[in-house]
């Protein structure tokens, strides 16, 4: 599995999109099992059509379609998958490319941000995880989950990542308060 990380900032906004690519060998094994699947119920239209009213073939139509929607999308993602995270001192945005058709962008709001990552898995000698993005609540001060990555990172992905929110917040810290930053060079 190779994922991808590209990261851009503006000062304001950090822009990070991770593109995904599965296992071949398991996208081969998913496509036979999707062709297989969609024959099998065609073969079965087709030799049941004499027996089938047209709303029952219609109904039956509708059925594939439902069982068939979610390994389909679980294929284009491992195939062509990126997802698009936006990211300021006040909201998470986000968006998922399959391919052949995007998510649209969904903007959450927070109070006051944290990032947390989860080690998913060994990947040959590399530990790969997730992000997730956490709310604290203005009362309560519990956090909630609002958001996690799709694409698994390396360690490193996700330290660099870290550290490109760490410094938008640092940069809003500074220009509430009037800090100049400088260097003694």
């Amino acid at each position: 599995m190779e994922n991808k990380l590209e990261m851009n900032s503006d000062g304001i906004n950090l822009y990070l999109t991770f593109s995904v690519r599965g296992n071949k060998k398991g996208l081969i094994v998913l496509g036979l099992l999707l062709i297989i699947v969609v024959f099998s119920f065609l073969y079965m239209a087709v030799h049941e059509a004499k027996e089938i009213s047209t709303s029952n073939g219609l109904l039956m139509m509708l059925v594939l379609l439902i069982f068939m929607w979610f390994p389909v999308k679980y294929f284009l993602w491992n195939l062509y998958g990126v997802e698009h995270l936006i990211i300021n001192t006040a909201t998470i945005s986000y968006s998922h490319d399959y391919g052949w058709f995007k998510t649209n962008l969904e903007t959450i709001e927070f109070n006051a941000l944290s990032v947390d990552l989860d080690e998913i898995r060994l990947d040959g000698k590399k530990y790969l995880g997730q992000l997730y993005f956490f709310d604290f609540d203005e009362k309560t001060k519990l956090p909630e989950m609002i958001h996690s990555t799709t694409a698994f990172l390396t360690m490193d992905q996700i330290l660099e990542v870290q550290l490109g929110i760490a410094s938008l917040f640092e940069t809003s810290f500074n220009e509430e308060r009037g800090f100049i930053p400088f260097s003694l060079n």
